[in-house]
């Protein structure tokens, strides 16, 4: 399992089980089969249309958990996006 979680969010995961965490889960094929297998206490935030991927919100031990079937290719953080180069 550890090495389908980013080691940033893994350090999470592994804090209060309970925490709610805002994580990207990228599928290994289908997007519907990853939605399917996605526990109740995980919602989703956005559907990616160029990756198969899914920005989710939930509890650190359903994002565990979810990390632990086939379907899924990884799980990483949510990372703040920043602008080009500072002028």
């Amino acid at each position: 399992m550890g090495e389908r979680i980013d080691p940033d969010l893994d350090r999470l995961l592994r804090g209060d089980p309970m925490a709610e965490l805002d994580a990207i889960v990228i599928g290994q094929d289908s997007l519907d089969d990853l939605v399917a297998q996605l526990p109740g206490s995980v919602e989703i935030r956005h559907r990616y249309g160029l990756i198969c991927g899914l920005a989710v919100h939930g509890p650190a031990w359903a994002l565990r958990e979810l990390a632990d079937k086939p379907v899924v290719k990884s799980i990483e953080p949510v990372r703040a996006v920043y602008g080009g180069p500072p002028a």
